[in-house]
């Protein structure tokens, strides 16, 4: 049996084992049966499209169809999005063009998804009266700008087709649809808990054939690209430390992407954590709590499944091997313990618990050689953040070159030939320089804006709220730590894959949240809206 298809039967198995246990109705997962269902049976089209059609183009045009369908009857076409852009690696090819033309678009997993998923859903939200139209919020127009500047900085260095293509089309496609999307279409609880059941689901699927990867030193996915005849530079096999464990990459294309989408998988699980039946403001005022001496029962996931599953995540997050998104998924359950009622006291209690878990683990062979993986005190593979670190030195530099607009031509500087590695490339392993050093200061401010703007209004939203422990309250301190997060492995990775779907994605989403709380709580007097939204 060649081996792409014994790759397929493990990943059959592991992938589908996840998927009849997590569809168990016992475990409460908030996603109804039919949306489940749906999305379970297109990552299984998805999977064996991937591996069997033996060429990318019937695997494309076959997939779109199944997209079609399933789009339908898809009520939240948000988490339909998140099963299908990771189910499989996103290789590409090019439309040949005509008429002069070389090509008309690359064509990936990722922008397939724009055209015929979120490029519908585009026109149909722009038509309803209801909508909020782009440009009113002030994250919209932040990003407006950027993705104008972004276009401007290509054309003068560029052909006008290639500059459509590159500065316009996939922008478009890849960070435009699915923020406005996303922040259109998401408007209750009900519907955020829907998305994080299925980010954390396909978290689930992809942690144990992490693991897989790791025991076995095999990438599932690593032969995919010839089964579909695609040239692919992504998915080699990369270890941590000389002759160390292999870092698990699953359907990513890269451990760093691997983690990425893990730590945001775990962080969107706590908004499903249990909670005690009859906690909440409705209960409270009522007057009722549990008799003395009983147990209090939980609502929604079991308790111990709840467990069982972010113990999954967790270990998919560290078969990846990547440090980034480790200390990422620790700022992001930092921001969120923070950010809890009652949160001094929480603080306390965990940090106490996990003082007692390091200092035990650490007099243990196995966390001394933990200790090795992490960053700056661990002695695996030091000369990554080394590299990181100069990195940022010399790209300041170019940067003040030309500190307003960038250079476009930026990775032809000599200042930046010191940083080439012994593949022959320079690996601009920070989005934020990235920006920088295209777009200049006026770029980053721009691409900053985004985020602060978005970040403003989720703190707004929260303390907007009477009731911090109202499920809405939940959502957003998830939303405001997920981000945080992302914010902080970003600049640990460049906008390669899927990094730019996932992280405007989850923009979407907090703007989303922060116009769903404003509708029913309005800013007290002591947080003016100001220019926020120009029109509610």
């Amino acid at each position: 049996m060649p081996e792409y298809l014994r790759a397929l039967v493990y990943l059959l198995l592991i992938g589908g084992t996840v998927w009849v246990v997590a569809g168990q109705r016992s475990l409460g997962l908030p996603s109804a049966a039919a949306d489940f269902s749906r999305r379970r049976n297109v990552w299984l089209l998805a999977t064996l499209l991937g591996f069997l059609s033996h060429n990318f183009w019937i695997f494309m045009a076959v997939l779109g169809i199944v997209l079609i369908i399933a789009a339908r009857r898809e009520p939240n076409l948000v988490a339909l999005y998140g099963v299908v852009l990771v189910a499989i690696p996103p290789f590409f090819a090019e439309i040949p063009g005509a008429l002069g033309i070389d090509h008309l678009i690359a064509l990936d997993v990722p922008r397939l998804l724009g055209l015929v998923l979120l490029l519908p859903a585009w026109f149909v939200l722009r038509a309803r009266p209801d909508t909020d139209r782009f440009g009113s919020l002030l994250p919209d127009r932040f990003l407006a700008a950027y993705l104008v500047l972004y276009f401007a900085a290509q054309v003068p260095h560029d052909s006008l087709t290639n500059s459509v293509r590159l500065g316009l089309v996939y922008p478009f496609l890849e960070i435009f649809l699915p923020y406005y999307v996303a922040s259109r279409t998401v408007r209750s609880v009900q519907a955020f808990r829907d998305v994080a059941a299925t980010f954390a689901v396909m978290g689930m699927v992809l942690a144990p054939i992490a693991v897989f990867e790791v025991l076995r030193s095999w990438l599932l996915y690593s032969m995919l690209d010839d089964a579909l005849q695609v040239p692919w530079r992504f998915g080699a096999y990369l270890s941590r430390g000389e002759g160390g464990l292999l870092r698990a990459q699953a359907s990513l294309g890269h451990s760093l992407l691997l983690g990425y989408t893990m730590t945001i998988a775990l962080l969107m699980f706590t908004l499903l954590r249990p909670k005690r039946a009859g906690t909440g403001a409705a209960h409270t005022a009522r007057g009722r709590s549990a008799p003395s001496g009983r147990r209090t029962p939980t609502e929604g996931i079991p308790r111990w499944a709840w467990m069982a599953g972010a113990t999954v995540l967790v270990a998919g997050l560290i078969a990846a091997l990547s440090r980034g998104p480790w200390l990422g998924a620790v700022v992001g359950l930092l921001v969120l313990a923070v950010t809890a009622p009652r949160a001094m006291s929480r603080l306390l209690r965990v940090g106490i618990g996990v003082a007692v878990a390091v200092v035990a683990l650490l007099m243990t062979p196995i966390g001394q050689d933990i200790l090795q993986f992490l960053p700056f005190v661990g002695t695996v593979d030091s000369y990554n953040v080394s590299y990181r670190q100069r990195l940022i030195d010399v790209s300041i530099a170019v940067v003040m070159q030309r500190p307003f607009f960038g250079a476009y031509d930026f990775m032809s500087n000599p200042l930046l030939e010191q940083m080439r590695q012994g593949e022959g490339i320079i690996d601009i392993v920070n989005s934020y320089l990235a920006v920088a050093l295209r777009n200049g200061l006026v770029g980053l401010g721009l691409y900053l804006g985004i985020f602060a703007t978005t970040l403003w209004g989720l703190v707004q939203a929260l303390r907007a709220m009477p009731d911090n422990t109202a499920d809405e309250h939940l959502v957003g301190r998830v939303l405001l730590a997920t981000l945080v997060a992302v914010m902080l492995i970003i600049a640990t990775v460049s906008f390669i894959l899927i990094v730019p779907m996932l992280c405007f994605l989850l923009l979407g989403l907090a703007v989303g949240y922060r116009q769903m709380v404003l509708a029913r709580w309005p800013l007290p007097r002591a947080l003016p809206a100001g220019r926020y939204a120009a029109r509610r």
